[in-house]
């Protein structure tokens, strides 16, 4: 849930905003938060992008962010979005699988990078198999 921070500012206690990372710490739990701010409130100014999320299976467990080329692959893509997009490339927890998610304004450039983005890891540690 993106929460516009203005409007929260002088209600709650606790907060910590850094780029792209909004953490509200609640003392009382989401219910109090609702009783206090109507859903509108705290959704009012949210822009919705489109998001894309891809799975890449690879041969074992690796940290992508270990791959000088996916590395770089990373902050091109970071780059063509600048401050209206995120790429958030991650390891699986729980299986061999590299999870993309590309999230911008233009649908054909979030899909465009999001490829690109997974031929870049399948390339890096298809090698490895």
């Amino acid at each position: 849930m993106v929460v516009v921070l203005e409007s929260l500012d002088e209600r709650l206690s606790c907060h910590s905003l850094r780029e792209r990372t909004l953490l509200v710490l609640f003392d009382h739990g989401l219910r109090e938060l609702l009783e206090v701010f109507e859903l509108s409130e705290l959704t009012n100014g949210m822009e919705q992008f489109p998001q894309v999320l891809l799975n890449v299976k690879v041969s074992r467990p690796v940290d992508p962010n270990g791959e000088p080329a996916v590395r770089t692959a990373v902050c091109e893509a970071e780059s063509a979005l600048g401050k209206r997009g995120r790429v958030v490339l991650r390891a699986s927890g729980t299986e061999p699988v590299i999870r993309i998610m590309v999230e911008g304004e233009d649908r054909y450039q979030v899909n465009t990078l999001a490829t690109q983005l997974a031929d870049c890891v399948r390339t890096a540690f298809s090698r490895e198999a």
